[in-house]
């Protein structure tokens, strides 16, 4: 359902005033997201005490289409946690979830560029050290200031980890060895056909 200060809202998006505003933003901070650093053309109010006009441009960032649809979901689902205080924090458990595939791209590539297994990411945002490097950016990708909270099946959860990470090196192993025995063969056989051309 829709609130009267919603239609309200999106009333004032469309006006001429704002779409200056809006430009005025974009001009300054330049069309990057402040979230993945992708390209980003929506202006988010970090605060509505000053809308209508009367925004200040710290008021403001840029973010990407995908970065500002999680910031609100984000946002809605940790609303109703605290009414009457602003809510900065999120469940730990819960960032993953809610990073987007661009986000979580963006933390894969800053923080383990070595390997491709967002498995990885998730045990150390679920279930690692909520003051690590990790945590913090991606707090600061979903506009978080922290998380809270931990599973009670972390154990298991992190086994099923290991296991993903074991399989994979394994299956990687496995095809490693069969590229080799195919070399071999292809060898053997180019060998043969020779062979039976002198």
């Amino acid at each position: 359902m829709i609130t009267d200060n919603q239609i309200l809202h999106r009333q004032y998006l469309k006006s001429e005033l704002w779409q200056k505003i809006r430009r005025q933003a974009l001009d300054k901070y330049g069309s990057i997201c402040s979230r993945c650093g992708g390209e980003g053309f929506d202006v988010h109010h970090k605060t509505y005490d000053r809308v209508g006009g009367t925004e200040q441009m710290e008021d403001l960032e840029i973010m990407c289409r995908s970065c500002h649809q999680a910031h609100h979901a984000v946002e809605r689902a940790t609303r109703n946690r605290a009414p009457k205080i602003k809510n900065k924090g999120i469940l730990q458990s819960a960032v993953f979830r809610y990073l987007t595939n661009k986000q979580k791209e963006t933390l894969r590539v800053k923080f383990t560029p070595s390997t491709s297994f967002y498995h990885e990411i998730l045990a150390a945002l679920a279930y690692g050290n909520l003051n690590s490097s990790i945590m913090k950016e991606a707090l600061r990708m979903l506009g978080k200031d922290y998380a809270y909270g931990m599973r009670r099946n972390k154990t298991k959860i992190l086994a099923k980890i290991k296991h993903k990470t074991e399989n994979k090196a394994f299956t990687q192993k496995h095809q490693n060895l069969k590229n080799i025995k195919n070399q071999k063969t292809d060898y053997w056989l180019k060998k043969q056909a020779a062979l039976i051309f002198i």
